[in-house]
């Protein structure tokens, strides 16, 4: 019976009916809320959707795999709690903009979403065909590259980092979280452009390899418990808070915990609450540190109420609203350009941080603006981009690309989870390294409609230490169990 369960389970038929049913009850729920919220404004549907459609799109690789360990799903949807359903269903986010953009952000996000269920389905039956296990046994690491050559190159890659980024501190003459103006120095505005612009390659490179080492840093530093991997990891938190990069620093602790609460079989609904926790104390950090007079923390408005400055820490429905609304005064459509514009540093003005800036401040210099630029769902940007074509495109790649590696990945750290009995150490290791690379990879890729510089050195760094001098073609190989053998038969 168990086995007639799960065939039916990874019928696609049945994912796409099973998928369609939660969406109705999660909407159902959603309109509820907002309902709620409106203390007796005329209900309307158009919030409720616009948020279950944001949330889906995040945490489609549930379709793919429904599975304690898919940490990344976990994390999304603590994020969306934060981002979609404070500020959608338990503020009215949507009551406040034009019936127009919320109509258009809306239908633009039922068109990518739905796309991406279909695009989801279609990758994750793609990875259960019988010839991808030559990808998994390719992409599968000995234990023997376990022990030594990777725990030594990540340490080393830190140790350069480190002394990168500090030396980029030196030349720059600040350190942002201690600066006199901390946005502005976050985002190299003002009078720290012209310090920051001789160390700008050194800085990114640097603050990006640390971000990308952080997951494995702690598992070292937490399971091998060597002094010079404890100060390693300490370090590089410490350095990456002071960039006020508060989502790297804090994001790769939270991914090896993931793991190894995976590992463990329990306590996930009490790791997903802990999440939660985080980013909502997160997003409102800096009006925490603004109310005790920390620096000069101040986000030019003070939010009512503690869900408000929830909110307005993590305002993407905001931003995308704000976004939308300019672009419809102006609708000139993009045409891919921003796809690739971000893999060319500085401020190019394809890059989608430049170009959506520059739309929502028409004729202002952007450079001057205290931002990063506005983080939009792939919909969205396909739709800027290309028109309707380009919000069902974006979806549906997003959803062949999410489908496919979490097909992939999961029966890789199945095939890994098996066999950690027979050498439970570095086997743990192994499971932790495959899921660090799969969430790099997945960060890379189903982003390809905002590509950035940064995500691609990023992963390269990332499969360079891990898989540098393994061969990677694509020929069975023995399994991996065949692997801890080898490993237990040489010390």
């Amino acid at each position: 019976m168990k086995s007639q369960l799960a065939l039916r389970s990874s019928s696609p038929w049945f994912r796409l009916l099973a998928t369609f049913l939660i969406c109705v009850a999660l909407l159902a729920v959603f309109f509820l809320a907002e309902t709620l919220s409106a203390g007796g404004a005329p209900a309307d549907v158009r919030p409720a959707l616009l948020c279950l459609c944001l949330l889906g799109f995040s945490i489609v690789s549930y379709v793919a795999w429904p599975s304690r360990w898919n940490i990344v799903a976990h994390s999304q949807l603590a994020f969306g709690i934060v981002a979609y359903i404070i500020p959608l269903l338990l503020l009215g986010g949507g009551r406040s903009v034009t019936d127009e953009s919320l109509d258009l952000y809306t239908t633009i996000m039922v068109v990518g979403f739905s796309c991406s269920v279909i695009g989801t389905i279609v990758g994750s039956q793609l990875a259960g065909r019988p010839g991808n296990s030559r990808v998994t046994d390719a992409v599968m690491i000995p234990l023997t590259r376990i022990r030594h050559s990777i725990p030594h190159r990540v340490v080393w890659g830190a140790l350069l980092s480190i002394a990168g980024l500090l030396l980029a501190f030196l030349v720059m003459g600040f350190v942002p979280a201690l600066a006199a103006d901390p946005f502005a120095a976050k985002f190299f505005r003002g009078a720290y452009a012209e310090s920051y612009a001789p160390v700008a390659p050194l800085y990114r490179a640097t603050t990006s390899a640390l971000a990308v080492l952080l997951p494995l840093l702690t598992m070292y530093a937490v399971w091998r418990r060597k002094p010079l991997m404890i100060a390693v990891f300490l370090t590089s938190v410490v350095l990456l808070l002071l960039t006020l990069q508060r989502e790297p620093a804090v994001s790769g602790i939270l991914l090896f915990v993931g793991v190894l609460v995976a590992l463990r079989t329990r306590g996930m609904l009490l790791y997903f609450i802990g999440i939660v926790a985080v980013y909502f104390a997160g997003s409102a950090s800096y009006f925490v540190f603004a109310a005790l007079g920390i620096g000069n923390f101040s986000a030019g408005v003070n939010p009512v109420g503690l869900l408000a400055s929830v909110a307005a820490g993590a305002p993407d429905v905001a931003d995308q609203f704000i976004f939308l609304q300019a672009w419809l005064k102006n609708p000139i459509f993009a045409h891919g350009l921003t796809f690739i514009g971000g893999l060319v540093p500085g401020n190019f003005e394809w890059n989608p941080s430049v170009w959506s800036l520059a739309v929502t401040n028409p004729g202002a210099d952007v450079t001057t603006i205290n931002s990063g630029g506005y983080r939009l769902p792939g919909p969205l940007w396909g739709y800027v981009n290309l028109g309707w074509v380009g919000a069902a495109g974006v979806g549906l790649v997003f959803g062949l690309v999410t489908g496919y590696l979490a097909g992939t990945v999961s029966a890789i750290i199945s095939q890994q989870t098996a066999s950690t009995s027979r050498n439970a150490k570095y086997s743990r290791e192994a499971t932790v390294l495959t899921f660090i690379a799969y969430a790099a990879v997945v960060d890379c890729l189903t982003q390809f409609y905002a590509l950035s510089y940064v995500s691609v050195i990023q992963t390269s760094l990332l499969v360079a230490i891990v898989y540098l001098g393994h061969n990677l073609t694509l020929r069975r190989r023995r399994p991996f169990v065949a692997t801890v053998k080898e490993a237990d038969a040489h010390p």
